[in-house]
């Protein structure tokens, strides 16, 4: 009498027939989940981006609203007087085309906004008949506007500062 015990296990052709199936599934569900992915990082990146724009448009407003004076302004440079001592903003190379937003208080520079498309930063002066202006004693309202590329994503925003007639300062977001 011939003993026919059947062994456990699967055979060759069936493992890889199971391979050949996973790898057609994965074929097939792979690009939908790397579209996803690339999708949620890309909302992720936009929302960081957005992000440090408003509270690099937050700091300049509040520097604008406590400062008493204008020291010095042109298209790439403002400098305020807040509580007796000079805030500056100030755009500069960082090497190869790029560019950053500097805030320097007391003699402490911090880099608020990095990625700066040339021309990126831009102080725009207007008197009180929302006429551009050059003439610091005229000034009634400065408006700052801020392009950032990073990673192929541009994030342009801008806000704006008026001074009042009694020299105090009031805000208005763009």
């Amino acid at each position: 009498m011939v003993d026919h015990q059947r062994k456990s296990g699967f055979t060759l052709i069936e493992s890889i027939i199971s391979i050949v199936i996973i790898g057609i599934i994965a074929g097939l569900v792979g690009p939908f989940i790397i579209q996803f992915a690339d999708g949620w990082s890309f909302s992720v990146l936009k929302a960081r981006s957005s992000d440090h724009h408003r509270n690099t448009l937050m700091l300049f407003t509040n520097d604008v609203e406590q400062a008493t004076s204008v020291v010095s302004m042109s298209s790439t440079q403002l400098t305020v007087l807040v509580g007796g001592s000079n805030v500056s903003y100030a755009v500069v190379s960082s090497g190869g085309g790029v560019f950053q937003l500097e805030r320097t208080q007391g003699g402490v520079t911090s880099i608020i906004a990095q990625d700066v498309i040339a021309s990126g930063v831009l102080f725009q002066f207007f008197n009180i008949g929302h006429e551009t202006i050059a003439v610091l004693a005229e000034v009634r309202t400065i408006m700052i506007t801020l392009k950032t590329i990073s990673e192929g994503i541009t994030i342009i925003s801008g806000t704006s500062a008026e001074v009042s007639a009694t020299g105090t300062l009031s805000t208005s977001r763009m």
